[in-house]
């Protein structure tokens, strides 16, 4: 999931964009905008979403532990 792994940074670019002061609503929400932008068919996060989101992320962090 795309959210996810731009929460947590991927290769070179930081997690949370660079904010870590940046809420999750805020950042699926700003991911989504940009999609759009794009031309993509993104849909603004609702509870469920973002507790999938939640959830990606935790497996993210834990792949991530696993690799040091």
């Amino acid at each position: 999931m795309l959210t996810a792994h731009a929460w947590v940074g991927v290769r070179g670019m930081p997690a949370r964009g660079g904010d870590p002061g940046l809420a999750l609503e805020e950042f699926a929400r700003a991911t989504a905008f940009m999609a759009r932008a794009a031309g993509g068919d993104w849909k603004d996060p609702d509870a469920r979403m973002l507790h999938e989101i939640e959830e990606e992320i935790a497996e993210r962090l834990k792949s991530l532990d696993g690799k040091k």
